[in-house]
């Protein structure tokens, strides 16, 4: 909820002046607290984990259990560790690689929203954010007619289709958009 100027702190001494017992209540992180799935409503779907060539290694009972860059829980083994590369949906398969393959330089993203510039109508140097807890690095904005290609200084890891990529110059928000694919 908006704030606006008080501190969490004034929060809670306010809350407690009105003997509202979630003046003590523990911060949360989540949403809900419960089973992730009783949100999904989805129904078990079996399919097939299969690494990058398409050979399946194993099944799975959806690949909504699974997140981009996820390491453990796969019920895979290999001779080295394996992450979640991509989520096919439409055939309903996990693809599965090494380490190596998490890396990418670049990413495309649609569904724009510029907040402090008009519109993206130069290659620029920038910062972005992939992740909500990662610090800013630095890209090159390239813009196209109704996306942007992010192009990193340095390779990142478990870039995600569908999450949210925000671009910077400094401290100041120039927009952001849908990650559509990587490259």
């Amino acid at each position: 909820m908006p704030l606006g100027e008080y501190k969490k702190e004034e929060i809670r001494t306010i809350a407690k002046s009105f003997g509202l017992e979630s003046a003590e209540k523990p911060d949360s992180q989540d949403f809900y607290g419960g089973d992730y799935n009783e949100l999904l409503n989805f129904e078990e779907k079996e399919g097939n984990i299969v690494d990058t060539k398409g050979k399946i290694l194993g099944k799975h009972k959806g690949f909504w259990n699974y997140t981009i860059g996820q390491r453990k829980g796969l019920g895979v083994s290999a001779s080295e560790a394996l992450y979640v590369l991509e989520l096919k949906k439409d055939t309903n398969e996990v693809v599965v690689g090494f380490a190596d393959k998490t890396f990418n330089k670049s990413l495309i993203a649609n569904n724009l929203n510029w907040v402090s510039i008009e519109n993206l109508t130069d290659t620029r140097k920038a910062q972005a954010k992939i992740r909500s807890t990662q610090q800013p690095v630095d890209v090159t904005l390239i813009p196209y007619e109704d996306s942007v290609e992010v192009v990193f200084d340095d390779l990142q890891k478990s870039i995600a289709i569908g999450q949210s990529a925000v671009f910077y110059d400094g401290n100041i928000v120039l927009g952001g958009g849908i990650i559509d694919g990587v490259k």
